[in-house]
């Protein structure tokens, strides 16, 4: 447990949101637990419903609840404390995952099922190892109970298991959009090959081309980053965040034309969904003051 606490590569949020709810617990406090996509933490909710968050990675620090919504997350999943022993095992499992110890994963998984039985993004994750494994009729029967998975705290769908049950993607290429990168150019680079040798094979799997997308955009090279997310939009123009990123690269390239285009294109696509994040509403006043909508 320390061990999770101390090295920030084994996940510094969930050891310390585990040592608040212990604290917690020994003095008799009611914390809830948060858990956006790929991070934890966790709030008190006072008599009054007065809420407090307290951000595990800041020294505690009380974040507004809209810090951790986005264009892609939509409502914050709160969990229970006998959840938590299956969160940690998920995340010992993504560590020997990114090292390419699937089946130490897989295990690890399995186990977390117990604390964790109805949760899909588990599900979605045992199954990709299973494939990576070469289980592929355990990994596909898995996937299929997915097949039409819409997590109700996002604003699209999962594309991995579409795009690999409809033939899009094959299992090295989803392998390669998962290779980590210790942040550095050569690494990004290296990743940044992988990734266009898989997508010469599969040229409409749009995890392929959002990764790739994000390894230009980590290089400074946003002309190559359109490239990619306008093959990505012509594949799936439903896409929120895929919309939202073309609207911003194409004000960042001063072409306010398509940045009110895709602008509007996110709004509509986000009003369906109920959702209305300050990020958007921020991009479409910076839009405001540099360019007038053509529209009015």
């Amino acid at each position: 447990f320390l061990s999770t606490v101390m090295d920030s590569s084994r996940g510094v949020c969930l050891g310390v949101s585990i040592l608040y709810l212990s604290l917690a617990q020994r003095l008799g406090l009611d914390l809830e637990i948060i858990t956006p996509p790929g991070h934890i933490y966790v709030r008190y909710k006072g008599k009054d419903g007065k809420i407090t968050n307290i951000e595990t990675t800041a020294r505690g620090v009380d974040y507004p609840s809209d810090v951790y919504l986005g264009i892609e997350t939509k409502k914050l999943q709160q969990r229970n404390i006998k959840e938590v022993p299956g969160l940690t095992l998920i995340n010992q499992a993504s560590l020997f995952w990114s090292n390419e110890k699937y089946e130490t994963a897989i295990t690890l998984y399995q186990k977390a099922q117990k604390y964790l039985p109805e949760d899909d993004l588990l599900k979605q994750f045992l199954a990709l190892n299973l494939l990576f494994v070469g289980k592929t009729k355990e990994g596909e029967a898995l996937l299929l109970t997915l097949k039409d998975y819409k997590s109700e705290y996002l604003t699209s769908k999962e594309t991995i298991i579409e795009d690999f049950l409809n033939k899009k993607t094959d299992v090295e290429a989803i392998k390669a959009i998962f290779l980590p990168v210790d942040g550095n150019r050569s690494s990004i680079i290296e990743k940044q090959k992988s990734l266009e040798k898989i997508m010469e094979k599969n040229p409409e799997f749009r995890a392929g081309l959002f990764q790739l997308t994000n390894t230009y955009l980590q290089l400074g090279r946003e002309k190559e980053a359109l490239k990619y997310l306008n093959k990505y939009y012509a594949i799936d123009p439903l896409d929120p965040v895929v919309n939202y990123y073309l609207g911003v690269l194409s004000y960042e390239r001063l072409d306010y034309k398509n940045a009110w285009k895709y602008l509007k294109n996110t709004e509509y696509l986000l009003e369906k969904e109920n959702h209305f994040p300050q990020a958007l509403k921020g991009f479409k006043e910076t839009l405001k003051r540099t360019s007038p909508d053509p529209n009015i």
